[in-house]
């Protein structure tokens, strides 16, 4: 009897999952090492308790391949309940099931944190359907990733339902490392977004981009926007939080396009509010956005008004700040005993003099 099956046998006493005839494309199982730590925060969107599991093995016998995924507890064979309490050192052999094959783990957990050696073997069933769906000839490594992600049967005809009917192997595997469901498809469609390609899809959901996500937007007057905006506004980090707290100061119904220059340069809630309590109030997008590239800040507005410049003009702030006149600057000036004015200011550090010159 062969180690694995010696494995998988310890690990189905008492195991309430079925462990499917086992199988593979390549002669050998793909073998290597895991780690693991416990989870009993959030797994799966909702609080559960889990793995978050690490393999490590050898691709094409040359190059190392590494994996992480998170799993509930319950879809484990053979692991005993340890927890991220844990405490000592416990021994253990167990196994997760898979459409696409069986994953056989040993080793042990030290506290909530677990290592060993694994194995895995493609299971005939999923190799035969999979040809049926038109993937001839997978090798032993592709099968290990459809099973690592759980590339299911179900998953794939219910995409190609939805249109995506021309997928290849490792798009498949894509999808589902990055979150690309018929679910989300789905919703995406009851928004308005039907049709999209699947590289986009990929894009949203590595950028955030959520049917939740374009809901909100819409709730803000934020609509029918390209696929393409959403994502740059994503990426940026235009969120309804931020759209809300610039519409509550008086900045409502921006453009996108204008909310993504503020929020590149770094105009945010904190720094209008923090301007007009200054006495900079109801400043334009535009000149919010060329004081803080010009790196006007509430903190350098405040120097200069503890000594005495306390009515500049934005435009004098940002023409004193372009040249580098620093409250320092000032300071050295007032201490020689000249008051000058913020164009005196300028011109001086324009031409380089000092108190004394």
């Amino acid at each position: 009897m062969s180690v694995l099956r010696s494995l998988v046998l310890v690990a189905l006493a008492g195991a309430t999952l079925a462990l499917p005839a086992l199988s593979s494309a390549a002669t050998d199982p793909i073998t290597g090492t895991w780690t693991a730590r416990w989870h009993t925060s959030m797994l799966f969107d909702e609080p559960l308790e889990g793995l978050y599991l690490q393999l490590q093995s050898r691709r094409d016998g040359k190059r190392w391949s590494t994996s992480g995924f998170q799993e509930r507890y319950a879809q484990f064979g053979g692991l005993p309940r340890l927890g991220a309490d844990h405490r000592g050192r416990t021994a253990v052999q167990f196994f997760l099931n898979r459409e696409a094959g069986t994953f056989t783990f040993d080793g042990h957990f030290a506290d909530a944190d677990g290592a060993g050696t694994f194995s895995f073997a493609s299971s005939p069933a999923y190799e035969e359907a999979m040809s049926d769906l038109g993937y001839d000839g997978l090798d032993a490594y592709q099968l290990y990733e459809m099973a690592l992600h759980d590339v299911t049967t179900a998953f794939i005809q219910d995409l190609r339902a939805l249109g995506y009917t021309e997928l290849r192997q490792h798009e498949l595997v894509e999808a589902r490392i990055h979150g690309v469901s018929p679910e989300k498809v789905r919703a995406f469609a009851a928004l308005g977004y039907d049709n999209i390609p699947f590289q986009r899809l990929v894009e949203m959901q590595i950028h955030g981009v959520t049917p939740a996500y374009v809901e909100a937007l819409a709730a803000l007057g934020y609509r029918s926007f390209s696929v393409s905006r959403l994502v740059e506004m994503r990426i940026h980090g235009i969120t309804p939080a931020y759209v809300e707290a610039l519409a509550a100061l008086g900045y409502a119904s921006l453009p996108a396009s204008r909310l993504v220059e503020m929020r590149i340069h770094g105009v945010t809630a904190g720094y209008v509010e923090a301007l007009a309590d200054l006495g900079y109030e109801t400043l334009s997008p535009s000149r919010l956005v060329e004081m803080r590239i010009h790196g006007v800040t509430p903190g350098y507005v405040e120097a200069l008004a503890q000594l005495g410049y306390k009515t500049l003009s934005p435009s004098q702030l940002v023409e004193m700040r372009i040249h580098g006149v620093t409250p320092r600057f000032v300071q050295s000036f007032q201490e020689a005993g000249y008051t000058l004015s913020a164009s005196a200011l300028v011109a001086a550090r324009i031409h380089g003099r000092k108190p004394g010159d």
